[in-house]
């Protein structure tokens, strides 16, 4: 096994683990819950990542961990928009609607994403891998981009209203992101 592949099982353990931790500190703190919620998501992506480069050269299984990719992209990037909505000051509470339409559109796009005119069709050339995508991938291109809308409001907005400790929350989780 490569160094690469080695260091993807390492962090998709790490990753499953802190948000097994974090989930047993409050199983009932809708924190903890969304982010070990994405922890999950984020392992299962770089998963998918992993099996990418384990069936590298295999026209057909790249095109499924492919999908398998965008699939927990999308899962990931919503679970990230709910933690950023649900991650709090202490006089906000963000309402049930927004979290249900959010995990909606996640399934909504999840299913976008695995259309076959998403990811039509992936080419092997001189060890070189050319993905072709259809129409579907530009409309499933709007939901990541919406949810990190969502997620730098929702961070603006908490820290415009936040005291000095919650602002300084944010501002770590802002630098995080952006690292």
């Amino acid at each position: 096994m490569d160094v690469n592949r080695l260091l993807l099982i390492l962090v998709f353990f790490s990753n499953l683990i802190l948000g097994f931790f974090v989930y047993l500190k409050d199983r009932k703190n809708p924190i903890n819950i969304s982010f070990s919620i994405l922890t999950t998501c984020i392992s299962l992506w770089i998963f998918s990542i992993y099996m990418l480069l384990t069936v590298w050269g295999n026209a057909k299984n790249v095109l499924l961990w492919g999908r398998i990719a965008f699939v927990t992209g999308t899962f990931m990037s919503g679970s990230f928009a709910i933690f950023s909505t649900v991650f709090r000051h202490e006089k906000f509470q963000p309402g049930k609607l927004c979290i249900y339409l959010l995990i909606l559109f996640s399934i909504i796009f999840v299913i976008i994403s695995i259309f076959p005119s998403s990811i039509k069709q992936v080419v092997f050339e001189e060890s070189k891998m050319t993905p072709y995508y259809g129409i579907t991938i530009y409309i499933w291109m709007l939901y990541p981009g919406f949810c990190w809308l969502l997620i730098f409001y929702n961070l603006r907005y908490k820290w415009q209203k936040g005291n000095g400790i919650e602002k300084l929350r944010i501002q770590y989780m802002f630098f995080g992101i952006v690292q």
